[in-house]
Protein backbone atom coordinates (compact mmCIF):
# COMPACT_ATOMS: atom_id res chain seq x y z
CA UNK A 1 0.00 0.00 0.00
CA UNK A 2 1.31 3.53 -1.03
CA UNK A 3 2.49 5.58 1.88
CA UNK A 4 1.72 8.84 -0.18
CA UNK A 5 -1.95 8.24 1.59
CA UNK A 6 -0.23 10.48 4.58
CA UNK A 7 -1.00 12.91 1.83
CA UNK A 8 -4.55 13.22 1.62
CA UNK A 9 -6.64 16.07 3.56
CA UNK A 10 -9.25 13.62 4.92
CA UNK A 11 -8.95 10.32 6.74
CA UNK A 12 -8.79 7.93 4.14
CA UNK A 13 -11.15 5.01 5.05
CA UNK A 14 -9.80 1.46 4.63
CA UNK A 15 -11.31 -1.73 4.61
CA UNK A 16 -9.57 -4.84 6.21
CA UNK A 17 -9.84 -8.03 4.25
CA UNK A 18 -9.72 -11.74 6.23
CA UNK A 19 -7.05 -12.56 4.90
CA UNK A 20 -5.21 -9.75 6.21
CA UNK A 21 -6.03 -11.42 9.52
CA UNK A 22 -5.12 -14.41 8.94
CA UNK A 23 -1.86 -14.21 6.92
CA UNK A 24 -0.74 -12.24 10.46
CA UNK A 25 -2.13 -15.35 12.68
CA UNK A 26 -0.45 -18.09 10.46
CA UNK A 27 2.82 -15.54 10.13
CA UNK A 28 2.63 -15.88 6.53
CA UNK A 29 3.46 -12.15 5.59
CA UNK A 30 6.73 -11.13 4.63
CA UNK A 31 8.74 -8.53 6.41
CA UNK A 32 7.72 -5.72 4.29
CA UNK A 33 4.14 -6.81 4.71
CA UNK A 34 5.05 -6.68 8.40
CA UNK A 35 6.17 -3.48 8.39
CA UNK A 36 3.59 -2.13 5.89
CA UNK A 37 0.95 -3.55 8.33
CA UNK A 38 3.33 -1.47 11.38
CA UNK A 39 2.86 1.59 9.01
CA UNK A 40 -0.35 1.36 8.40
CA UNK A 41 -1.08 0.93 12.32
CA UNK A 42 0.79 3.82 12.86
CA UNK A 43 -1.42 6.13 10.10
CA UNK A 44 -4.38 5.10 12.03
CA UNK A 45 -2.66 6.04 15.63
CA UNK A 46 -1.55 9.61 14.01
CA UNK A 47 -6.00 9.83 12.93
CA UNK A 48 -4.70 9.78 9.08
CA UNK A 49 -6.78 6.68 8.31
CA UNK A 50 -9.55 4.94 9.87
CA UNK A 51 -9.48 1.08 9.96
CA UNK A 52 -13.19 -1.30 8.89
CA UNK A 53 -13.92 -4.35 9.49
CA UNK A 54 -17.25 -6.13 8.66
CA UNK A 55 -19.49 -9.04 9.28
CA UNK A 56 -18.19 -10.94 6.72
CA UNK A 57 -14.90 -10.86 8.44
CA UNK A 58 -16.83 -12.01 11.55
CA UNK A 59 -18.23 -14.82 9.83
CA UNK A 60 -15.43 -16.45 8.33
CA UNK A 61 -13.18 -16.13 11.23
CA UNK A 62 -16.22 -18.25 13.18
CA UNK A 63 -16.00 -20.65 9.98
CA UNK A 64 -12.56 -21.43 11.16
CA UNK A 65 -11.70 -24.73 12.02
CA UNK A 66 -11.48 -24.44 16.35
CA UNK A 67 -8.04 -25.81 16.58
CA UNK A 68 -7.15 -22.85 14.77
CA UNK A 69 -9.18 -20.10 15.57
CA UNK A 70 -7.86 -18.85 18.61
CA UNK A 71 -5.20 -16.75 17.30
CA UNK A 72 -7.44 -15.48 13.89
CA UNK A 73 -9.78 -14.09 16.88
CA UNK A 74 -6.93 -12.61 18.88
CA UNK A 75 -5.25 -10.75 15.80
CA UNK A 76 -9.24 -9.93 14.66
CA UNK A 77 -10.54 -8.33 18.37
CA UNK A 78 -7.30 -6.53 18.28
CA UNK A 79 -7.68 -4.62 15.03
CA UNK A 80 -11.35 -4.61 15.92
CA UNK A 81 -11.20 -2.67 18.81
CA UNK A 82 -9.40 -0.02 17.04
CA UNK A 83 -11.67 -0.38 13.65
CA UNK A 84 -15.06 1.24 12.84
CA UNK A 85 -17.96 -1.10 11.43
CA UNK A 86 -19.59 -0.39 8.26
CA UNK A 87 -23.09 -0.67 7.96
CA UNK A 88 -23.80 -3.91 6.56
CA UNK A 89 -25.55 -4.13 3.40
CA UNK A 90 -27.87 -7.22 1.93
CA UNK A 91 -26.19 -8.34 -1.47
CA UNK A 92 -30.05 -9.55 -2.17
CA UNK A 93 -32.46 -6.25 -3.06
CA UNK A 94 -36.24 -6.67 -2.82
CA UNK A 95 -38.70 -5.95 -5.61
CA UNK A 96 -42.41 -6.24 -6.31
CA UNK A 97 -42.46 -8.93 -8.64
CA UNK A 98 -44.20 -7.75 -12.08
CA UNK A 99 -45.35 -10.91 -13.76
CA UNK A 100 -48.69 -11.36 -14.82
CA UNK A 101 -51.79 -11.62 -11.81
CA UNK A 102 -53.69 -14.53 -12.31
CA UNK A 103 -57.31 -14.52 -10.92
CA UNK A 104 -58.02 -17.42 -8.22
CA UNK A 105 -61.99 -18.33 -8.14
CA UNK A 106 -62.59 -15.34 -6.88
CA UNK A 107 -60.37 -12.84 -8.62
CA UNK A 108 -58.08 -12.67 -6.04
CA UNK A 109 -54.74 -11.81 -7.11
CA UNK A 110 -52.04 -15.13 -6.68
CA UNK A 111 -49.12 -14.12 -8.46
CA UNK A 112 -46.92 -10.66 -7.86
CA UNK A 113 -47.91 -10.20 -4.49
CA UNK A 114 -45.30 -11.17 -2.71
CA UNK A 115 -41.66 -8.98 -3.12
CA UNK A 116 -39.36 -11.42 -5.07
CA UNK A 117 -35.47 -11.66 -3.82
CA UNK A 118 -32.66 -10.05 -6.78
CA UNK A 119 -29.12 -9.41 -6.24
CA UNK A 120 -28.06 -5.86 -5.82
CA UNK A 121 -26.61 -4.60 -9.41
CA UNK A 122 -23.60 -3.54 -7.46
CA UNK A 123 -23.23 -7.51 -6.21
CA UNK A 124 -23.62 -8.63 -9.65
CA UNK A 125 -21.20 -5.96 -11.36
CA UNK A 126 -18.19 -7.24 -8.74
CA UNK A 127 -19.90 -11.20 -9.97
CA UNK A 128 -19.23 -10.62 -13.74
CA UNK A 129 -15.44 -9.34 -12.70
CA UNK A 130 -14.41 -11.49 -10.32
CA UNK A 131 -14.83 -15.19 -12.37
CA UNK A 132 -16.36 -18.77 -11.61
CA UNK A 133 -13.97 -21.12 -9.78
CA UNK A 134 -14.02 -24.97 -10.78
CA UNK A 135 -14.44 -26.41 -7.27
CA UNK A 136 -17.36 -25.41 -4.67
CA UNK A 137 -14.63 -24.50 -1.73
CA UNK A 138 -13.08 -22.16 -4.41
CA UNK A 139 -16.38 -20.62 -5.22
CA UNK A 140 -17.24 -20.14 -1.89
CA UNK A 141 -14.27 -18.37 -1.13
CA UNK A 142 -15.13 -15.93 -4.44
CA UNK A 143 -18.58 -15.12 -2.55
CA UNK A 144 -17.24 -14.15 0.59
CA UNK A 145 -14.43 -12.35 -1.56
CA UNK A 146 -17.09 -10.42 -3.77
CA UNK A 147 -19.34 -9.89 -0.36
CA UNK A 148 -16.42 -8.06 0.83
CA UNK A 149 -15.73 -5.50 -1.93
CA UNK A 150 -19.54 -5.32 -1.92
CA UNK A 151 -19.16 -4.44 1.68
CA UNK A 152 -16.33 -1.64 0.93
CA UNK A 153 -18.24 -0.03 -2.09
CA UNK A 154 -21.79 0.45 -0.64
CA UNK A 155 -20.34 1.74 2.57
CA UNK A 156 -17.88 4.25 0.24
CA UNK A 157 -14.81 3.69 1.75
CA UNK A 158 -11.67 4.35 -0.05
CA UNK A 159 -9.61 1.56 -0.15
CA UNK A 160 -10.02 -2.61 -0.02
CA UNK A 161 -6.96 -3.74 1.82
CA UNK A 162 -5.71 -7.33 1.00
CA UNK A 163 -2.70 -9.37 0.02
CA UNK A 164 -5.25 -11.68 -1.67
CA UNK A 165 -2.81 -11.63 -5.44
CA UNK A 166 -4.80 -14.74 -6.47
CA UNK A 167 -8.48 -13.23 -7.03
CA UNK A 168 -8.86 -9.93 -5.23
CA UNK A 169 -5.66 -8.16 -6.83
CA UNK A 170 -5.49 -9.90 -9.98
CA UNK A 171 -8.73 -8.02 -10.79
CA UNK A 172 -7.49 -4.74 -9.29
CA UNK A 173 -7.83 -2.76 -12.56
CA UNK A 174 -11.44 -4.37 -13.28
CA UNK A 175 -12.70 -3.06 -9.97
CA UNK A 176 -11.16 0.21 -10.11
CA UNK A 177 -13.65 1.01 -12.77
CA UNK A 178 -16.69 0.47 -10.55
CA UNK A 179 -14.97 2.45 -7.94
CA UNK A 180 -13.73 -0.06 -6.00
CA UNK A 181 -9.77 0.98 -5.32
CA UNK A 182 -7.68 -2.03 -4.12
CA UNK A 183 -4.51 -2.18 -2.49
CA UNK A 184 -1.87 -4.50 -1.36
CA UNK A 185 1.18 -3.84 0.99
CA UNK A 186 3.62 -4.02 -1.91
Amino acid sequence: MSLSLTMAMKKIKVYVDTNIISGMAKQDFSDEIMHCLNDILELRKQGKIELYLSEVTSEEIERIPEEYRYYHNLIYTLINNVALKPKSYSNLALSIATRGLTGGSIGIATKGLFPAQQKDPLFVEIERIIPQKNNTADQKSRLKDIEHLFQCKKNNLDIFWTEDKKTILKYASGLRKIGITVMGSL
